[in-house]
């Protein structure tokens, strides 16, 4: 095994992953709403996560979208 020296070292790429969700970029007031059901569950287990780690509240309706109710997906909201 050979010594090099004056080998810069490289920067980190990407640093964190990109949000799947943009819970981070929501407001009080501010929905989300997702037209399957899988999706839906997707992102209320993954607004759970968001909300132990930063303490932002939201909660769900599944079925409700664009002010109607549906059969499929669901709308989330951020109220706190």
């Amino acid at each position: 095994m050979d010594v090099t020296k004056d080998i810069p070292i490289p920067t980190r790429s990407g640093g964190r992953p990109k949000r799947k969700y943009p819970f981070d970029k929501m407001e009080v007031g501010d929905s989300l709403s997702f037209a399957d059901e899988e999706t839906f569950q997707k992102a209320r287990r993954a607004a759970q996560t968001y909300t132990r780690r930063y303490g932002a509240l939201f909660t769900s309706r599944r079925g409700w979208q664009d002010g109607e109710f549906t059969d499929n997906g669901g709308t989330m909201w951020r109220v706190e």
